[in-house]
């Protein structure tokens, strides 16, 4: 049985960088405690105040590591608490300067080791994702015969990220008991992405995580176009300049999704405009009266409207 109160105080000082990398969160260039993870943005404290951290567009905040993961993954105490044991079992929870935490997350010194794939697990994957989400078998058995879909040691869905065919990280997704969502240790946000490949593409689309590229991909079945996600949305990735770059694409789509909450919609904007001084044709498509692409395929599914392309 866990001893709650045990583990709590063993995790509730562990540095935020630690936890908010481990999430998968970005620090911001021109402020260096503003954090963007795939769920939300919040600003972390300093000093005196360095368990302390706030999402301004929220309202919120809260002070300890326990109470950052519950905000960031809007999950409970006790769910909160096991992340971290999972996560850091075998860490001191000893703090890291802040620096050096961003030098690590900045330069990309933290070494990216992909979760070892389970094949026992593999059908728990494509179960949750051609059942639960709704994505049609054909792309899923493409992407898992490929080895960029797997499941890990906790039947989670791994999502492999890669940038000019080296591997930069992993978006993870549970598929049972509590559900995480966010991405694997040391993986390096923005600079690799999980891609639905196309053999002629004329257009790069971006979309928010590795379930919605598969998502969009069953929606526009015939759509010439490499689908990347970003692991959560993104108001700057000047990677995403390269990859268009990489394959002779000049047209990118923001398709975000349709969220003013989650600054889905704020940050497709921002995106936009970062990228349209490059001499690229950037628009924004985004789900129509749904959040995002895999509601409205599941959404469609379950009306049994969308089809293959004829």
């Amino acid at each position: 049985m866990k001893n709650w109160r045990e583990l709590s105080n063993k995790y509730r000082s562990l540095s935020f960088d630690q936890v908010i990398i481990r999430i998968g969160g970005v620090v911001d260039q021109r402020d260096k405690q503003k954090w963007q993870t795939p769920n939300c943005t919040v600003w972390l404290g300093k000093g005196k105040d360095s368990q302390k951290f706030f999402d301004h567009v929220n309202g919120t905040g809260g002070g300890g590591a326990i109470d950052l993961v519950m905000h960031i993954l809007q999950i409970d105490f006790k769910a909160a608490t096991m992340w971290l044991d999972e996560s850091f079992e075998n860490a001191s929870p000893a703090k890291t300067p802040r620096l050096e935490a961003c030098k690590s997350s900045d330069q990309g010194v933290l070494d990216f080791h992909a979760p070892q794939s389970v094949d026992k697990y593999c059908l728990d994957v494509k179960q949750y994702l051609t059942k639960e989400r709704a994505i049609s078998k054909p792309i899923v058995d493409a992407l898992t015969n490929e080895g960029k879909v797997f499941a890990d040691s906790r039947r989670n869905a791994v999502f492999l990220c890669e940038f000019n065919e080296k591997t930069t990280g992993a978006e993870i997704r549970g598929t049972i008991g509590k559900r995480f969502n966010g991405m694997a240790q040391g993986s390096k946000r923005g600079v690799g992405f999980f891609t639905v490949p196309h053999p002629s593409p004329i257009c790069l689309v971006v979309v928010e995580s590795a379930i919605d590229a598969l998502s969009y991909r069953a929606l526009h079945p015939c759509e010439p176009a490499i689908i990347a996600s970003t692991a959560g949305v993104m108001p700057f990735c000047p990677k995403l300049i390269d990859l268009a770059k990489n394959h002779d694409i000049s047209n990118i789509v923001i398709a975000y999704d349709n969220d003013d909450a989650g600054n889905g919609n704020d940050n497709a904007k921002k995106l936009a405009a970062s990228l349209n001084c490059n001499s690229l044709i950037i628009t924004r498509n985004q789900p129509d009266k749904f959040k995002d692409w895999n509601e409205v395929l599941c959404h469609l599914s379950n009306q049994q409207l969308y089809g293959e392309c004829a």
